[in-house]
């Protein structure tokens, strides 16, 4: 199985989570964002919702929200797009990932901690 084969409830049955509905990032402070984002993403906005496929208004429309937040962090993690990532078949942890955040020092290794997206929209 794949990661966009999942549901949630198949999820937390599969791997014994429990889903506690909280605010957890009340304690984050506000970010503005840059002028440099909001300029470039109306114009992604426009494009993205004129886009045809799924892949390419998450490229136009997720993408640069992602980039904004990994300039918000300092850039002390690395943002992938489209990579395949294989945690363990056996469990169905297995398949592609619209992006991935890693803790990587580099940009070419995926290292813990992930935060993967699967169907960004």
């Amino acid at each position: 199985m794949a990661y966009n084969n999942f549901t949630l409830e198949s999820v937390k049955s599969q791997f014994g989570l429990k889903l506690i509905d909280n605010h957890f990032c009340e304690f984050l402070p506000v970010a503005e964002p840059q002028l440099e984002f909001l300029t470039i993403f109306d114009e992604s906005f426009m494009l993205g919702k004129a886009a045809r496929t799924e892949k390419a208004k998450s490229e136009l429309l997720v993408s640069p929200i992602l980039v904004q937040a990994r300039r918000l962090a300092s850039q002390k993690v690395q943002l992938f797009s489209g990579e395949e990532f294989d945690v363990d078949r056996e469990r169905g942890l297995n398949g592609f990932c619209d992006f991935l955040f890693s803790k990587s020092e580099n940009p070419f290794t995926i290292d813990a901690p992930v935060l993967m997206l699967v169907e960004a929209k």
